[in-house]
Protein backbone atom coordinates (compact mmCIF):
# COMPACT_ATOMS: atom_id res chain seq x y z
CA UNK A 1 0.00 0.00 0.00
CA UNK A 2 2.80 2.42 0.93
CA UNK A 3 4.67 1.67 -2.29
CA UNK A 4 1.49 2.27 -4.30
CA UNK A 5 0.97 5.67 -2.66
CA UNK A 6 4.62 6.53 -3.37
CA UNK A 7 4.12 5.56 -7.00
CA UNK A 8 1.07 7.81 -7.36
CA UNK A 9 2.93 10.68 -5.72
CA UNK A 10 5.85 10.22 -8.10
CA UNK A 11 3.53 10.20 -11.10
CA UNK A 12 1.78 13.37 -9.92
CA UNK A 13 5.06 15.11 -9.09
CA UNK A 14 7.15 14.28 -12.15
CA UNK A 15 5.97 17.06 -14.51
CA UNK A 16 5.90 19.93 -11.98
CA UNK A 17 9.19 18.90 -10.35
CA UNK A 18 10.89 18.34 -13.70
CA UNK A 19 9.61 21.73 -14.89
CA UNK A 20 10.96 23.38 -11.73
CA UNK A 21 14.39 21.80 -12.23
CA UNK A 22 14.33 22.93 -15.87
CA UNK A 23 13.59 26.51 -14.74
CA UNK A 24 16.52 26.45 -12.33
CA UNK A 25 18.75 24.65 -14.82
CA UNK A 26 17.96 27.35 -17.40
CA UNK A 27 18.71 30.20 -14.99
CA UNK A 28 22.09 28.63 -14.25
CA UNK A 29 22.66 28.00 -17.96
CA UNK A 30 22.06 31.62 -18.94
CA UNK A 31 23.67 33.25 -15.91
CA UNK A 32 27.06 33.79 -17.57
CA UNK A 33 25.60 34.67 -21.03
CA UNK A 34 23.21 37.20 -19.46
CA UNK A 35 25.90 38.88 -17.38
CA UNK A 36 28.60 38.54 -20.06
CA UNK A 37 29.00 42.30 -20.75
CA UNK A 38 29.75 42.81 -17.04
CA UNK A 39 32.11 39.81 -16.91
CA UNK A 40 33.95 41.00 -20.04
CA UNK A 41 34.43 44.46 -18.51
CA UNK A 42 35.46 43.04 -15.12
CA UNK A 43 37.97 40.56 -16.55
CA UNK A 44 39.15 43.03 -19.25
CA UNK A 45 38.82 40.50 -22.05
CA UNK A 46 37.37 40.86 -25.57
CA UNK A 47 33.96 39.57 -26.61
CA UNK A 48 35.40 36.54 -28.40
CA UNK A 49 37.09 35.29 -25.21
CA UNK A 50 33.91 36.05 -23.35
CA UNK A 51 31.84 34.05 -25.84
CA UNK A 52 34.14 31.08 -25.19
CA UNK A 53 32.76 31.00 -21.63
CA UNK A 54 29.36 30.28 -23.18
CA UNK A 55 30.88 27.72 -25.51
CA UNK A 56 32.57 26.02 -22.51
CA UNK A 57 29.15 25.32 -20.99
CA UNK A 58 27.92 23.88 -24.29
CA UNK A 59 31.03 21.73 -24.66
CA UNK A 60 30.27 20.08 -21.32
CA UNK A 61 26.56 19.95 -22.08
CA UNK A 62 27.14 18.36 -25.46
CA UNK A 63 29.84 15.94 -24.33
CA UNK A 64 27.68 14.53 -21.52
CA UNK A 65 24.47 14.00 -23.47
CA UNK A 66 25.17 10.41 -24.52
CA UNK A 67 26.93 9.33 -21.29
CA UNK A 68 24.12 10.94 -19.27
CA UNK A 69 21.46 9.09 -21.25
CA UNK A 70 23.11 5.70 -20.91
CA UNK A 71 23.88 6.22 -17.21
CA UNK A 72 20.20 7.04 -16.65
CA UNK A 73 19.03 3.92 -18.47
CA UNK A 74 21.55 1.68 -16.68
CA UNK A 75 21.36 2.96 -13.09
CA UNK A 76 17.90 4.50 -12.89
CA UNK A 77 16.73 7.76 -14.38
CA UNK A 78 15.39 9.14 -11.09
CA UNK A 79 18.59 8.24 -9.17
CA UNK A 80 20.85 9.98 -11.67
CA UNK A 81 18.50 12.97 -11.71
CA UNK A 82 18.66 13.37 -7.93
CA UNK A 83 22.46 13.24 -7.79
CA UNK A 84 22.86 15.68 -10.68
CA UNK A 85 20.66 18.40 -9.21
CA UNK A 86 22.68 18.43 -5.97
CA UNK A 87 25.88 18.64 -8.04
CA UNK A 88 24.50 21.61 -9.98
CA UNK A 89 23.83 23.48 -6.73
CA UNK A 90 27.39 22.81 -5.56
CA UNK A 91 28.94 23.98 -8.84
CA UNK A 92 26.87 27.16 -8.93
CA UNK A 93 28.02 27.90 -5.38
CA UNK A 94 31.62 27.39 -6.55
CA UNK A 95 31.02 29.91 -9.36
CA UNK A 96 30.29 32.53 -6.72
CA UNK A 97 33.83 32.29 -5.37
CA UNK A 98 35.44 32.28 -8.83
CA UNK A 99 33.47 34.84 -10.84
CA UNK A 100 36.53 37.10 -11.40
CA UNK A 101 38.86 34.29 -12.55
CA UNK A 102 38.60 33.55 -16.28
CA UNK A 103 40.14 30.06 -16.15
CA UNK A 104 38.07 29.04 -13.15
CA UNK A 105 34.82 30.29 -14.70
CA UNK A 106 35.66 28.46 -17.93
CA UNK A 107 36.18 25.16 -16.07
CA UNK A 108 33.09 25.60 -13.88
CA UNK A 109 31.01 26.36 -16.96
CA UNK A 110 32.37 23.16 -18.51
CA UNK A 111 31.36 21.06 -15.50
CA UNK A 112 28.00 22.79 -15.02
CA UNK A 113 27.21 22.05 -18.65
CA UNK A 114 27.99 18.37 -18.07
CA UNK A 115 25.72 18.14 -15.01
CA UNK A 116 22.96 20.19 -16.65
CA UNK A 117 22.94 17.78 -19.56
CA UNK A 118 22.23 14.84 -17.28
CA UNK A 119 19.48 16.79 -15.49
CA UNK A 120 17.73 17.63 -18.75
CA UNK A 121 17.98 14.12 -20.16
CA UNK A 122 16.77 12.43 -16.99
CA UNK A 123 13.92 14.92 -16.54
CA UNK A 124 12.76 14.59 -20.15
CA UNK A 125 12.93 10.80 -19.93
CA UNK A 126 10.91 10.71 -16.69
CA UNK A 127 8.23 12.95 -18.20
CA UNK A 128 7.91 10.56 -21.14
CA UNK A 129 8.06 7.38 -19.07
CA UNK A 130 5.28 8.49 -16.72
CA UNK A 131 2.92 9.47 -19.57
CA UNK A 132 1.17 7.38 -22.20
CA UNK A 133 2.74 7.65 -25.65
CA UNK A 134 -0.11 9.73 -27.11
CA UNK A 135 0.23 12.26 -24.25
CA UNK A 136 3.99 12.67 -24.36
CA UNK A 137 4.17 15.59 -26.77
CA UNK A 138 1.75 17.57 -24.60
CA UNK A 139 3.54 16.63 -21.35
CA UNK A 140 6.89 17.59 -22.86
CA UNK A 141 5.38 20.87 -24.01
CA UNK A 142 4.48 21.71 -20.41
CA UNK A 143 7.92 20.56 -19.23
CA UNK A 144 9.73 22.58 -21.91
CA UNK A 145 7.94 25.72 -20.74
CA UNK A 146 10.37 25.61 -17.81
CA UNK A 147 13.17 26.48 -20.22
CA UNK A 148 11.44 29.68 -21.27
CA UNK A 149 10.62 30.70 -17.71
CA UNK A 150 14.27 30.26 -16.80
CA UNK A 151 15.60 31.88 -19.96
CA UNK A 152 13.32 34.94 -19.78
CA UNK A 153 12.67 35.77 -16.12
CA UNK A 154 15.94 34.05 -15.25
CA UNK A 155 17.95 36.45 -17.40
CA UNK A 156 16.03 39.39 -15.95
CA UNK A 157 16.75 38.10 -12.44
CA UNK A 158 20.43 37.40 -13.16
CA UNK A 159 21.19 40.84 -14.62
CA UNK A 160 19.03 42.99 -12.33
CA UNK A 161 20.25 41.29 -9.14
CA UNK A 162 23.87 41.22 -10.36
CA UNK A 163 23.70 45.00 -10.86
CA UNK A 164 22.59 45.43 -7.24
CA UNK A 165 25.29 43.10 -5.92
CA UNK A 166 27.43 40.36 -7.42
CA UNK A 167 26.51 38.21 -4.43
CA UNK A 168 22.74 38.68 -4.56
CA UNK A 169 21.83 36.21 -7.36
CA UNK A 170 23.91 33.50 -5.71
CA UNK A 171 22.44 34.11 -2.26
CA UNK A 172 18.93 33.76 -3.67
CA UNK A 173 19.44 30.95 -6.18
CA UNK A 174 21.68 28.52 -4.26
CA UNK A 175 19.12 27.85 -1.48
CA UNK A 176 16.38 27.41 -4.10
CA UNK A 177 18.54 24.89 -5.95
CA UNK A 178 19.09 22.94 -2.73
CA UNK A 179 15.36 22.96 -1.91
CA UNK A 180 14.48 21.70 -5.40
CA UNK A 181 17.14 18.98 -5.16
CA UNK A 182 15.74 17.88 -1.81
CA UNK A 183 12.20 17.72 -3.22
CA UNK A 184 13.44 15.60 -6.12
CA UNK A 185 15.25 13.30 -3.72
CA UNK A 186 12.02 12.73 -1.77
CA UNK A 187 9.50 12.38 -4.61
CA UNK A 188 11.15 11.35 -7.88
CA UNK A 189 11.21 7.69 -8.89
CA UNK A 190 11.13 5.56 -12.02
CA UNK A 191 7.96 3.77 -13.16
CA UNK A 192 8.00 -0.01 -13.39
CA UNK A 193 8.72 -1.11 -16.98
CA UNK A 194 7.46 -4.32 -18.57
CA UNK A 195 9.77 -4.08 -21.60
CA UNK A 196 13.42 -3.43 -20.76
CA UNK A 197 14.91 -3.71 -24.24
CA UNK A 198 17.50 -0.96 -24.78
CA UNK A 199 17.85 -0.21 -28.49
CA UNK A 200 17.66 2.90 -30.70
CA UNK A 201 16.65 2.98 -34.37
CA UNK A 202 18.97 4.47 -36.97
CA UNK A 203 16.11 6.82 -37.80
CA UNK A 204 17.20 8.88 -34.80
CA UNK A 205 19.47 10.79 -37.18
CA UNK A 206 16.48 12.53 -38.81
CA UNK A 207 15.04 14.25 -35.71
CA UNK A 208 18.63 14.78 -34.54
CA UNK A 209 19.40 16.89 -37.62
CA UNK A 210 16.25 18.91 -36.98
CA UNK A 211 17.21 19.48 -33.36
CA UNK A 212 20.70 20.61 -34.45
CA UNK A 213 19.24 23.16 -36.85
CA UNK A 214 17.02 24.65 -34.13
CA UNK A 215 19.78 24.84 -31.52
CA UNK A 216 22.24 26.29 -34.05
CA UNK A 217 19.89 29.22 -34.63
CA UNK A 218 17.83 29.94 -31.52
CA UNK A 219 19.93 28.70 -28.61
CA UNK A 220 23.06 30.40 -29.91
CA UNK A 221 21.21 33.67 -30.55
CA UNK A 222 19.57 33.59 -27.12
CA UNK A 223 22.92 32.99 -25.43
CA UNK A 224 24.40 36.04 -27.19
CA UNK A 225 21.37 38.33 -26.95
CA UNK A 226 22.61 40.43 -24.02
CA UNK A 227 25.88 40.95 -25.92
CA UNK A 228 23.95 41.91 -29.07
CA UNK A 229 21.99 44.44 -27.01
CA UNK A 230 25.23 45.88 -25.66
CA UNK A 231 27.48 45.84 -28.73
CA UNK A 232 25.02 46.34 -31.63
CA UNK A 233 22.24 48.41 -30.07
CA UNK A 234 24.47 50.10 -27.44
CA UNK A 235 22.07 49.47 -24.56
CA UNK A 236 23.72 50.63 -21.30
CA UNK A 237 24.88 47.73 -19.15
CA UNK A 238 22.59 48.72 -16.28
CA UNK A 239 19.56 48.59 -18.63
CA UNK A 240 20.20 45.30 -20.44
CA UNK A 241 17.99 43.40 -18.00
CA UNK A 242 14.98 45.41 -19.23
CA UNK A 243 15.12 43.62 -22.60
CA UNK A 244 17.15 40.42 -22.23
CA UNK A 245 14.09 38.31 -21.34
CA UNK A 246 12.11 39.21 -24.48
CA UNK A 247 13.34 36.45 -26.90
CA UNK A 248 12.25 33.69 -24.52
CA UNK A 249 9.16 34.84 -22.65
CA UNK A 250 6.49 33.83 -25.19
CA UNK A 251 7.78 30.26 -25.15
CA UNK A 252 6.20 29.92 -21.70
CA UNK A 253 2.81 29.97 -23.43
CA UNK A 254 3.61 28.47 -26.83
CA UNK A 255 5.45 25.41 -25.54
CA UNK A 256 2.36 23.74 -24.01
CA UNK A 257 0.35 24.96 -27.00
CA UNK A 258 2.72 23.25 -29.46
CA UNK A 259 2.61 20.01 -27.52
CA UNK A 260 -1.19 19.85 -27.31
CA UNK A 261 -1.77 21.05 -30.90
CA UNK A 262 0.62 18.53 -32.45
CA UNK A 263 -1.43 15.65 -31.04
CA UNK A 264 -4.55 16.96 -32.74
CA UNK A 265 -3.20 17.68 -36.25
CA UNK A 266 -2.44 15.34 -39.10
CA UNK A 267 1.35 15.19 -39.37
CA UNK A 268 1.22 17.64 -36.47
CA UNK A 269 4.58 16.91 -34.90
CA UNK A 270 6.40 17.19 -38.23
CA UNK A 271 4.71 20.48 -39.16
CA UNK A 272 5.06 22.08 -35.74
CA UNK A 273 8.66 20.94 -35.33
CA UNK A 274 10.00 22.04 -38.73
CA UNK A 275 8.30 25.28 -39.76
CA UNK A 276 9.02 27.16 -36.51
CA UNK A 277 12.75 26.53 -37.02
CA UNK A 278 12.59 28.18 -40.45
CA UNK A 279 10.59 31.07 -38.98
CA UNK A 280 13.29 31.57 -36.31
CA UNK A 281 15.99 31.95 -38.98
CA UNK A 282 13.93 34.49 -40.90
CA UNK A 283 13.23 36.50 -37.74
CA UNK A 284 16.93 36.49 -36.75
CA UNK A 285 17.91 37.96 -40.12
CA UNK A 286 15.35 40.72 -39.74
CA UNK A 287 16.38 41.51 -36.15
CA UNK A 288 19.99 42.09 -37.09
CA UNK A 289 19.04 44.51 -39.89
CA UNK A 290 16.51 46.81 -38.18
CA UNK A 291 16.55 49.48 -35.51
CA UNK A 292 16.28 48.82 -31.80
CA UNK A 293 12.54 48.82 -31.11
CA UNK A 294 11.55 46.73 -34.17
CA UNK A 295 14.35 44.31 -33.20
CA UNK A 296 12.97 43.97 -29.65
CA UNK A 297 9.46 43.40 -30.98
CA UNK A 298 10.53 40.79 -33.53
CA UNK A 299 12.82 39.05 -31.04
CA UNK A 300 9.73 38.14 -28.99
CA UNK A 301 8.68 35.84 -31.84
CA UNK A 302 11.80 33.69 -31.37
CA UNK A 303 10.63 32.26 -28.06
CA UNK A 304 7.14 31.75 -29.45
CA UNK A 305 8.39 29.71 -32.42
CA UNK A 306 10.91 27.71 -30.39
CA UNK A 307 8.21 26.91 -27.86
CA UNK A 308 5.93 25.52 -30.58
CA UNK A 309 8.81 23.34 -31.86
CA UNK A 310 10.09 22.04 -28.50
CA UNK A 311 7.53 19.42 -27.41
CA UNK A 312 6.81 17.86 -30.83
CA UNK A 313 10.50 17.51 -31.68
CA UNK A 314 11.54 16.00 -28.35
CA UNK A 315 8.67 13.51 -28.31
CA UNK A 316 10.22 11.92 -31.42
CA UNK A 317 12.58 10.17 -28.98
CA UNK A 318 9.74 7.70 -28.36
CA UNK A 319 9.55 6.89 -32.10
CA UNK A 320 13.18 5.79 -32.30
CA UNK A 321 13.30 3.84 -29.00
CA UNK A 322 12.71 0.09 -28.89
CA UNK A 323 11.03 0.57 -25.49
CA UNK A 324 10.77 3.07 -22.66
CA UNK A 325 13.90 1.52 -21.20
CA UNK A 326 15.93 3.41 -23.83
CA UNK A 327 14.05 6.72 -23.66
CA UNK A 328 16.92 8.40 -21.78
CA UNK A 329 19.44 7.28 -24.40
CA UNK A 330 17.35 8.39 -27.38
CA UNK A 331 16.48 11.68 -25.65
CA UNK A 332 20.18 12.27 -25.04
CA UNK A 333 20.95 11.91 -28.75
CA UNK A 334 18.24 14.39 -29.73
CA UNK A 335 19.29 16.91 -27.12
CA UNK A 336 22.95 16.39 -27.96
CA UNK A 337 22.14 17.55 -31.46
CA UNK A 338 20.44 20.79 -30.45
CA UNK A 339 23.11 21.62 -27.89
CA UNK A 340 25.88 20.95 -30.41
CA UNK A 341 24.31 23.71 -32.47
CA UNK A 342 24.08 25.97 -29.43
CA UNK A 343 27.72 25.25 -28.62
CA UNK A 344 29.03 26.30 -32.03
CA UNK A 345 26.99 29.36 -32.96
CA UNK A 346 27.93 31.72 -30.06
CA UNK A 347 31.60 31.38 -31.03
CA UNK A 348 30.69 32.14 -34.66
CA UNK A 349 28.81 35.28 -33.62
CA UNK A 350 31.56 36.37 -31.24
CA UNK A 351 34.25 35.83 -33.88
CA UNK A 352 32.23 37.66 -36.56
CA UNK A 353 31.88 40.69 -34.30
CA UNK A 354 35.53 40.67 -33.24
CA UNK A 355 36.63 40.44 -36.89
CA UNK A 356 34.25 42.96 -38.45
CA UNK A 357 32.43 44.93 -35.71
CA UNK A 358 29.20 43.32 -36.92
CA UNK A 359 27.14 40.26 -36.02
CA UNK A 360 25.55 40.22 -39.48
CA UNK A 361 27.88 37.88 -41.39
CA UNK A 362 27.91 35.25 -38.66
CA UNK A 363 24.13 35.31 -38.19
CA UNK A 364 23.51 35.12 -41.95
CA UNK A 365 25.66 31.98 -42.20
CA UNK A 366 23.94 30.44 -39.16
CA UNK A 367 20.45 31.07 -40.58
CA UNK A 368 21.27 29.63 -44.01
CA UNK A 369 22.66 26.44 -42.50
CA UNK A 370 19.78 26.13 -40.04
CA UNK A 371 17.09 26.49 -42.72
CA UNK A 372 18.77 24.03 -45.08
CA UNK A 373 19.10 21.38 -42.37
CA UNK A 374 15.49 21.86 -41.21
CA UNK A 375 14.19 21.28 -44.74
CA UNK A 376 16.44 18.26 -45.22
CA UNK A 377 15.26 16.69 -41.96
CA UNK A 378 11.61 17.34 -42.87
CA UNK A 379 12.01 15.33 -46.07
CA UNK A 380 13.51 12.30 -44.30
CA UNK A 381 11.18 12.48 -41.29
CA UNK A 382 8.22 12.28 -43.65
CA UNK A 383 9.76 9.35 -45.54
CA UNK A 384 10.49 7.48 -42.33
CA UNK A 385 6.97 7.96 -40.95
CA UNK A 386 7.92 10.14 -37.98
CA UNK A 387 5.16 12.69 -38.34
Amino acid sequence: MGDQIYRYRAQAAVVPLSTLSFILNSIVRFFVPATLPFIVASMRIDLFRGSLLITAYWIGYTAFQIPGGFLSDLYGTATINKISLFLLAALFALLYFSIEDYTAVFLIQLFMGSVSAVIYISDAALVQKWNAREKRSAALGVYQSGFFVGASFGEYFAISSYIVSKSLPFLILIPILLIAASMNALLMRDPELTDRKISISKKVVFPAVLRFSAGFAYIGFLAMFSSILSYKFHVPEDSIFLYSWVPAVLGIFSSPLGGFASARMKNGRLILAVFPVIAISIAMLVIIDVNFWPAILISSSLGFFYGIYAGPSMSMASDVSASDASISSSSSILNLSSQAGGMISPAIMGYAYSASDSFGTGILAICIVSTALALLSAFYLKRSGIT
